[in-house]
């Protein structure tokens, strides 16, 4: 990415006010084709004039008619972005949604995966905790499973945790050979 795009995304990340922000905010096109005119964005026309830039088109990328990024154009040049430029700009705003759900969904389908690593790990641990409290109790899976969310309330643990510090501490407890 051009380090002076990311400096100018960057200021309108930081007051919340630009092209940029507008258009996520609105999921609507925002046009400046002349940043010496403008009078919405407080000092932030006169910042991108500084590095300049006097001209800046920005396209909301929209999924489900909601705005998850926008592509900012930014030009040298006062009316820099014409009927033709817009259409592009529209066409590779496109372009880069497809790219933005396919990494959304594949973003959601490894989380989905890690955390059903985790609950049948956490579900394995509980088990072996549920079988510790039974021979260690004397009672049925249901009563050793009851005591376990008391202990986690009372010790301000997770369920899971003290599934797993029970665990630990009953291996390390059993004599070798036992």
């Amino acid at each position: 990415a051009d380090v002076l795009a990311d400096q100018l995304d960057e200021q309108q990340y930081e007051h919340g006010l630009g092209p940029c922000s507008e258009a996520l905010l609105t999921g609507e096109v925002i046009d400046a084709p002349d940043l010496s005119l403008e009078t919405r964005w407080n000092s932030y026309p006169v910042i991108a004039m500084g590095h300049g830039i006097l001209a800046v088109h920005s396209v909301p990328l929209l999924v489900k008619d909601k705005p998850v990024g926008v592509l900012n154009l930014y030009a040298d040049h006062r009316h820099a972005f014409g009927t033709r430029e817009r259409q592009l700009a529209q066409l590779l705003a496109g372009q880069a949604t497809i790219a933005v759900v396919a990494a959304l969904r594949r973003y959601d389908e490894i989380s989905l995966t890690d955390h059903l690593r985790t609950a049948l790990a956490s579900r394995s641990v509980i088990d072996q905790a549920i079988g510790i409290v039974m021979g260690q109790r004397r009672c049925s899976a249901t009563e050793a499973f009851a005591m376990l969310p008391t202990i986690s309330q009372r010790r301000h643990l997770k369920l899971r945790v003290v599934a797993a510090d029970l665990v630990a501490t009953t291996v390390r407890s059993t004599p070798p050979g036992a």
